[in-house]
């Protein structure tokens, strides 16, 4: 069972390259939303792009930062930005000084997650 599921992990990356227009449409909705500093619309690119890449870690990486606007969301963005340096993005200190997560610097989870990317790299 699990060498079936490792085969058709191997076989889906052929599916990428039909994949690659809807992830820059989505790419650039992203960025306008991020210009207008439309949380809402960042959140739900973002959860439609880690649908269509799941181990993209930009993908992961956005949702986080997306979900750090929100006061109870916390958690779910550090779930997410555990997701982005587990898939990799690894850059300790692009994350330690990337301005849509300082809401996020004051919990130990944060530290903690920067630390595991700087172990990770």
């Amino acid at each position: 069972m699990n060498a079936f599921a490792l085969i058709l992990a191997v076989l889906s990356i052929w599916d990428y390259p039909a994949r690659f227009p809807e992830h820059d449409r989505l790419r650039r909705q992203f960025t306008v939303a991020l210009r207008e500093g439309d949380t809402a619309t960042m959140e739900e690119t973002c959860r439609k792009g880690v649908k269509l890449l799941p181990d993209d870690p930009t993908w992961h990486y956005n949702l986080a930062c997306s979900l750090a606007y929100f006061a109870k969301r916390q958690e779910e963005a550090f779930d997410e930005l555990e997701k982005a340096i587990d898939c990799g993005f690894r850059d300790a200190d692009e994350i330690a000084k990337d301005a849509d997560l300082r809401r996020l610097a004051k919990f130990p989870r944060y530290a903690q997650l920067v630390e595991y990317a700087r172990e990770m790299r």
